[in-house]
């Protein structure tokens, strides 16, 4: 594993569960917080025949049924040429038990798992939420809480490289270990 530097996974998907919706378009950021460096490193539409056109992705983001069918690559396809990274790199992602469990259930293995940005974020964001306990922040809470100026376009390689800042303000205030 390469020290000081994670990979940031962000997925659109077209549902909620593996078993309910796939992947439509993979982004990933590469972090070196020895650096302070992020660069997006892959960002990727997935080709599929056949999709539900309705989904939350196609409705709320430039994101169309007719990109993914036109794309060129499949997601084996897609996970051969990237599991060689994910086995070089520690890996992350916002709210990880999301895009981890798509990207496993296409057939991914993580061998060095980071911690989850939403999780750490929780404590240091402390936005009630139901019951007066602290809720899971947002990507976008997280940006404006710390005034980044910046908005969430929900287009992965995008969201990967922003959530990649939310990683890295996290580690400058010693929150976030990246091994």
């Amino acid at each position: 594993m390469i020290k000081g530097k994670i990979l940031v996974i962000d997925l659109e998907t077209t549902a909620f569960t593996p078993q309910k919706g796939v992947i439509v378009e993979i982004g990933i950021s590469l972090l070196d917080v020895l650096n302070n460096n992020i660069e997006i490193i892959f960002d990727e539409i997935v080709h599929h025949s056949k999709i539900n056109e309705n989904a939350w992705i196609f409705q709320n983001t430039d994101l169309t049924p007719e990109m993914v069918y036109s794309a060129k690559r499949s997601i084996s396809e897609i996970i051969t040429e990237l599991q060689p990274l994910f086995d070089k790199y520690q890996v992350t992602a916002y709210n990880q038990q999301f895009d981890f469990s798509f990207l496993r259930y296409a057939g991914a293995t993580f061998p060095y798992v980071g911690l989850d940005p939403m999780k750490v974020a929780t404590p240091v964001l402390r936005l009630l939420g139901r019951r007066n306990s602290y809720k899971w922040p947002k990507v976008q809470e997280c940006l404006d809480y710390w005034d980044m100026n910046l908005v969430e376009p929900h287009r992965a390689g995008e969201d990967s490289f922003l959530e990649a800042k939310v990683c890295l303000k996290l580690f400058e205030l010693g929150k976030f270990d990246i091994s």
